[in-house]
């Protein structure tokens, strides 16, 4: 039999609590379609993928929420929901693939998402919401 180790429930909400706590102050980012990130993809890449709509800012989320249970087993992490809002048609609009998360210190990718479909940002009023959520598994 190969040897094996699990996460404890216990485990899973005690290393959300800590991330709680390093997350603050992350930025929430969205990248153009068309980018097709990996897991070994760079912060480098994403940021020359990053969104350049006309009004686009990156959101800084300042705090998380307590740590509550997954639907699956273990435990996660939300943020407020961050809002990208198109304030006036655009003179450069863009199609968005998705988003990724940037540490405080603006040098570590922490993670990041893909939209299926993508989703435009070409006219004044479109938007784009995100509820910022961090899985941290127990028993795998």
């Amino acid at each position: 039999m190969p040897d094996t180790q699990r996460s404890s429930i216990t485990g899973a909400k005690n290393l959300a609590k800590l991330r709680k706590a390093d997350l603050a102050n992350a930025t929430l980012h969205l990248f153009k379609e068309g980018f097709v990130p990996s897991v070994n993809s760079s912060l480098a890449e994403f940021a020359a993928q990053e969104a350049d709509y006309t009004t686009y800012a990156a959101k800084s989320i300042a705090a998380w929420n307590d740590p509550s249970l997954a639907s699956v087993s273990g435990y996660i992490l939300t943020a407020q929901l961050q809002s990208f809002l198109l304030a006036a048609t655009p003179a450069a609009p863009n199609v968005i693939g998705g988003w990724y998360l940037v540490h405080s210190d603006g040098t570590t990718l922490i993670d990041f998402g893909q939209f299926d479909p993508p989703r435009p940002m070409q006219v004044a009023d479109q938007t784009i919401q995100i509820v910022p959520t961090e899985l941290f598994p127990a028993g795998v």
